[in-house]
């Protein structure tokens, strides 16, 4: 799923998990995965700025990135 919003906008994690990677991708700009468990994983692409870093443990609605 896309969701588009406005340059700036806070983006926050949809549920707890650890960052497996964060930092710039050719297609997608500044991205930021989150591994959940259990075989799910979100991706949030097409990032201003950057909150977190490859390792940390993120819980659910924590601010994460910019669009």
């Amino acid at each position: 799923m896309d969701i588009a919003a406005p340059s700036g906008t806070k983006i926050v994690a949809s549920d707890g998990g650890t960052v497996t990677s964060a930092g710039w991708e050719r297609s997608y700009g500044y991205v930021v995965r989150i591994n959940h468990g259990g075989g799910i994983q979100t991706t949030y692409a097409h990032c201003s700025k950057l909150a977190v870093k490859k390792g940390d443990k993120v819980y659910q609605g924590q601010y994460i990135a910019n669009v």
